[in-house]
This record gives C-alpha cells, sequence and structure tokens, in this order.
C-alpha cells in the first residue's frame, strides 16, 4: 500500500526498524526491541519497546 500522499500531506516520516533503535539508544533507553506484526490498514506495523 502506498502511503506517500498523506505522508506528503500531514508531514509524517517513516522511520526503518535501525533508525527506531538508534533513536532510542540515544534518548538513553536499553533493552530495545523492535517487532512487526500485521494490523488493518498496515502489513507491515512496527512495535517498539525499550527500558528506561
Amino acid at each position: 500500500m502506498d502511503h506517500s500522499r498523506a505522508l506528503k500531506k500531514y508531514g509524517f516520516r517513516l522511520y526503518s526498524g535501525a533508525e527506531m533503535r538508534a533513536m532510542f539508544e540515544d534518548a538513553g533507553f536499553s533493552e530495545v526491541e523492535i517487532t512487526y506484526t500485521k494490523a488493518f490498514m498496515a502489513p507491515k506495523l512496527m512495535l517498539c519497546k525499550a527500558v528506561k
């Protein structure tokens, strides 16, 4: 599914799992866990979990 129009319209940015992990670690979080699942209208939904 192509979300490029919505991303541009609302100014959203999509991050990769590696980018999210780096942002969490830079913010001082540890035990960063990135998982992917399917959801309605999101064939590759990213879930991020970490400990502060």
